[in-house]
């Protein structure tokens, strides 16, 4: 969770953001849909995961992310 905020923290320009699990995009300053495309490539970069795009629009919040990333650690190791 520390480094998905620290990527959030780097795209949104902001050192000060803090994330939970429940934050909405609506809850950072300045997560749009253009913010929205650059935070899935730099997690997709930090993680080395690809997400799958059909996901993209189903994430509901911060969790949702999270959940993904894991969920491809788990098939990585499988």
């Amino acid at each position: 969770m520390s480094q998905v905020q620290d990527v959030i923290r780097l795209t949104f320009h902001d050192p000060t953001i803090v994330v939970g699990l429940n934050t909405l995009a609506e809850d950072v300053d300045g997560w749009d849909s253009l913010g929205h495309a650059r935070l899935i490539i730099r997690l997709e970069q930090r993680f080395g995961v690809e997400f799958p795009a059909e996901r993209l629009f189903d994430l509901k919040n911060v969790g949702g992310l999270v959940e993904l990333i894991r969920a491809h650690a788990a098939a990585c190791l499988g």
